[in-house]
């Protein structure tokens, strides 16, 4: 038999052994703790750096100096000046630097930008509780608390599964602190969390929760929410980086009550033609649309392809909707935007905020430009979320005018053709 010599694969370790740490500017630094303690699983030495600041801190560098002794030899790299309050949200070129950047990112509660906080706040988990009210559309809800192995704090967990597949979820919020026999209402508001699954709230408090839920669980970026699907929601913290130092020790509560009432919006937008034209050949090569016909709604949505022969930068769209009622035409509106400032932005017009959110969703179109040239990008399966659409507007016929221009020259044009119904009761 022949023989396959067995491969050796070499393993480079990169171990602590010891650390040292001095204080030297008391007015700046509160407290500064450093330690080591063997890893439970991995059984090697891991860091711990305990760091109050007693002052706000708004430039800070650090001086790298890094030596190996190799046989009895010392070797002494050059000495590195790292601006820290620069290079909180960069990423590094050199490997060391943003391998360093990095885990320090995964496991340290530093900000992504100075200043430094000059207290530490906490926001702790005590206690959690859940309540199911109606068993006809919830089937499965459980919450508990456990204590992270590394913090010893408590994290939220819960397992939650719907005997009905829900298409509108609402969700009433009330924040509350107590302290000194008092309560002050912090938050207290309606949130639409079909709508709020997949964009960036106005409310920090909530854009961080929401944030954290999307990291610790399953729960998918749109609805609707399935039937007979678990979704888990591991270990969900509260970051407490995000909320501000000069908040005092305090007892907090928080109450969500979802609700329901999965009934289908009046109104249905729908699309009826499109129709793709290209103005500019010397900077787009390819520009095509077309309506297919969705497998499961059976209603037409919107495909497209483009690539450009040039990069593009700093250009705008030329966005005009006409409506049609028993041969009433009506100009509902007609605006031009910045399309590089709006992908990136949320809008406070709600269609706009309906087609950029459903952009994001469907295409492979970037967050910022520019736009690359040679590069093919798509939109699939693009529909009109009819919700947000008043209920009470009239069967109409509609006509959307897209065009994209570069210093006032157009470069192409997408027109879209459809129409609204009112479903019956």
């Amino acid at each position: 038999m022949a023989h396959n010599p067995t491969k050796i694969r070499h393993k480079i370790a990169v171990n602590f052994q010891r650390i040292e740490y001095r204080t030297y500017d008391s007015e700046a630094v509160k407290s500064f703790n450093c330690s080591l303690h063997r890893d439970d699983y991995s059984k090697i030495l891991v860091l711990n750096i305990d760091l109050v600041l007693a002052k706000p801190v708004n430039v800070i560098k650090c001086l790298n100096q890094v030596e190996y002794n190799v046989n009895g030899k010392k070797l002494k790299l050059p000495e590195i000046e790292v601006d820290i309050c620069r290079t909180l949200g960069i990423r590094f070129d050199s490997y060391i630097f943003r391998m360093i950047s990095d885990e320090v990112r995964r496991i340290s509660n530093l900000p992504l930008y100075c200043p430094l906080k000059s207290q530490k706040t906490l926001i702790l988990f005590e206690r959690v509780e859940c309540q199911n009210f109606n068993t006809n559309i919830t089937d499965v809800l459980k919450c508990f608390l456990l204590k992270d192995d590394i913090t010893k704090q408590l994290m939220f967990n819960a397992k939650v599964k719907f005997a009905k597949q829900l298409d509108d979820v609402t969700c009433k919020i009330k924040i509350m602190l107590e302290r000194l026999g008092g309560t002050i209402k912090l938050y207290e508001g309606e949130l639409d969390m079909c709508e709020a699954f997949s964009q960036r709230l106005d409310n920090y408090i909530l854009r961080i929760l929401l944030e954290e839920v999307h990291r610790a669980s399953n729960v998918p970026v749109h609805c609707p929410l399935k039937a007979n699907y678990l979704y888990n929601f591991n270990n969900l913290t509260i970051i407490s980086k995000y909320y501000p130092a000069f908040i005092p020790d305090s007892k907090w509560t928080t109450i969500f009550n979802f609700s329901s009432n999965r009934h289908k919006h009046q109104v249905t937008v729908l699309f009826r033609r499109v129709d793709c034209l290209i103005y500019d050949t010397a900077r787009v090569s390819l520009f095509n649309c077309s309506l297919v016909k969705d497998n499961i709604t059976g209603e037409l949505v919107l495909n497209a392809n483009l690539k450009l022969s040039k990069e593009l930068n700093e250009f705008k769209l030329k966005n005009t909707m006409v409506l049609n009622r028993t041969g009433i035409i009506q100009k509902f509106y007609d605006v031009e935007i910045d399309v590089c400032e709006a992908l990136s932005q949320r809008f406070d017009f709600y269609l706009y905020r309906m087609v950029i959110n459903e952009v994001h969703r469907i295409s492979n179109i970037p967050l910022q430009c520019p736009i690359k040239y040679n590069f093919s990008y798509y939109l699939r399966n693009c529909t009109i979320n009819s919700k947000y659409f008043p209920q009470f507007l009239p069967n109409l016929e509609w006509s959307s005018y897209h065009n994209i221009t570069k210093n006032k020259r157009v470069l192409l044009s997408l027109n879209a053709y459809g129409s609204l119904v009112r479903r019956k009761k």
